[in-house]
């Protein structure tokens, strides 16, 4: 079979679907009743805790066993970009978007043979919400999230404390939060050393048995309510911290589904691959920093940094290959993407740079802190680079992967930093990060005017409104200067030719478990 590489890059349709969303009773398409099967998926490093308030790490490690374990209330189909009810049928959001109503199918089961309710979608977040890292749950589920109340048995209402218009594409986000463990077992088991080694889910599949360091293998969960998508006997999530031990497992049909980093798709081609592009939920990487702070606090400073960069080369160094310049939060194909709208970016003018630094007239000199992975660090040595050449002095410090470097932004420890501008399913969701009253605005930015423009966005009602709202605020930010987008975020992940069922992926938390041996 020809090796074959599909390069797929549209996202969502966010239409006025998302006003008033009640979707029809479907379920994913299903081809008849395969082989079963073993479905081997690669992991990179170790889920070390199935209790996400141990670990609220919210990346693929984490969320592709888990969302075997835990369907979402919605799933999205990539390619039809339609809302496909799981655990819930609709979801209904008030005229203020403040509160969203759900409703649950009934007749769902634990593992363990315990009935699905709305209590206990509220005793999950009622725990996750009173928890030390509640603030990063909340930041997961959108603008200001409140609490969950129970209606009925099976509908519950979810409270904002702002309005959310984008809550039903987050409900189909693969994220932790979403993986509702079963409250009997929770009570039983929290304080116990062993809880964590497991989870209770009304998800496909269950927990067989983990192997600290190896693997975690699943099979069928026996109570979950549509068997039809249960395809494989067994999934085995292996562990495989070396990289090119990992393409080389892929080639080689030791493994059958792995994320493929971008600048690395040329490691996985071979006859029996398939490799499959997707534009993800998360806006473009790059350059947050602290406002509050001299240099930063001054325009001229912020101008004269990014005209003496070659975004261009830049993105290059990032993707290898030769792409588009982020100018919005989102991609050119994205369905929130303002067409025909100018952002009036810096360009790149070193001799611009330095007239803008003179009329300054201090020496501008601050720490870069990144993360440690060698494509990050090389986009590093070339700021450094440039700005060096106009008299900016940089320090560039590496820190460790994970949650250490993410409590370096949210304390505000670092001043300047690599960083993803977090997700961009919903212009209400990315749009929060920069409101002087937001938590979530690391950036420290307090302007009037752009507190205004993100209310407005807020409240607007219906599509064309709420479109033009969040290209007027993008514009805002762009005028200030206020982030430096450098890379799209482009999730691959490879495939053994004798999986079925692929779809592009929308995030990096691909559910594999939804295909089947052909």
């Amino acid at each position: 079979m020809q090796h074959k590489t599909l390069k797929l890059l549209s996202l969502f349709t966010l239409t006025a679907g998302l006003v008033g969303l009640t979707t029809a009773e479907t379920v994913w398409a299903h081809h008849p009743a395969g082989t079963g099967g073993k479905l081997v998926v690669h992991m990179g490093t170790d889920i070390k805790s199935f209790n996400s308030i141990k670990i609220p790490v919210n990346n693929n490690t984490r969320n592709a066993p888990l969302s075997a374990i835990h369907d979402n209330l919605f799933d999205r189909d990539s390619e039809t970009n339609e809302f496909i009810p799981q655990a819930a049928l609709s979801a209904e959001p008030s005229g203020d978007y403040k509160r969203w109503r759900i409703k649950l199918r009934q007749g769902m089961k634990f593992s363990n043979d315990v009935e699905v309710t709305s209590q206990a979608y509220k005793a999950h977040f009622d725990r996750f919400l009173s928890s030390k890292v509640a603030g990063r749950f909340r930041r997961y589920m959108g603008p200001a999230m409140d609490r969950v109340e129970v209606v009925d048995k099976y509908t519950f209402d979810f409270h904002f404390r702002q309005a959310s218009p984008g809550f039903k594409a987050i409900m189909a986000m693969p994220i932790i939060t979403w993986y509702v463990q079963e409250p009997g077992w929770v009570k039983a088991n929290e304080k116990k050393r062993s809880f964590g080694q497991t989870s209770i889910g009304q998800g496909p599949y269950m927990v067989k048995s983990w192997k600290p360091g190896d693997r975690i293998t699943m099979v069928r969960n026996p109570n979950y309510w549509n068997p039809k998508a249960q395809h494989f006997d067994e999934i085995v999530y292996q562990i495989i911290p070396n990289r090119t031990n990992a393409f080389n497992a892929l080639k080689a049909g030791q493994i059958d589904v792995m994320l493929v980093p971008t600048t690395e798709r040329d490691r996985v081609e071979a006859p029996n691959t398939t490799i499959l592009d997707g534009v993800s939920n998360i806006a473009p990487r790059g350059i947050g920093f602290n406002h509050s702070v001299a240099p930063f606090n001054d325009i001229r400073v912020r101008r004269a940094l990014l005209h003496a960069l070659d975004r261009k080369a830049v993105t290059m160094i990032g993707t290898r290959v030769e792409t588009e310049v982020p100018t919005q939060m989102y991609p050119s194909d994205h369905p929130w993407f303002c067409k025909n709208v100018k952002m009036a970016w810096p360009e790149y003018s070193p001799a611009k740079a330095k007239k803008l630094l003179a009329e300054y007239g201090k020496p501008v000199k601050f720490t870069l802190d990144i993360i440690s992975i060698k494509t990050i660090s090389t986009i590093a040595q070339s700021l450094q680079a440039q700005w060096k050449a106009v008299g900016v002095d940089v320090t560039i410090k590496v820190g460790p992967r994970g949650p250490s470097y993410n409590r370096g932004i949210t304390s505000g420890k670092y001043d300047f930093w690599w960083f993803n501008y977090g997700s961009n399913i919903d212009p209400s969701v990315v749009a929060i990060n920069f409101h002087s009253k937001s938590k979530s605005n690391y950036y420290k930015v307090n302007d009037p005017a752009i507190d205004a423009a993100l209310d407005k966005l807020q409240n607007a009602k219906g599509d064309a409104a709420r479109m033009k709202a969040s290209c007027d605020y993008q514009k805002i930010l762009v005028d200030q200067v206020r982030y430096y987008p450098f890379r799209t975020a482009v999730i691959s992940f490879g495939f053994n030719n004798r999986i079925g069922g692929i779809k592009k992926p929308n995030s990096n938390g691909y559910k594999a478990h939804r295909g089947w041996i052909k």
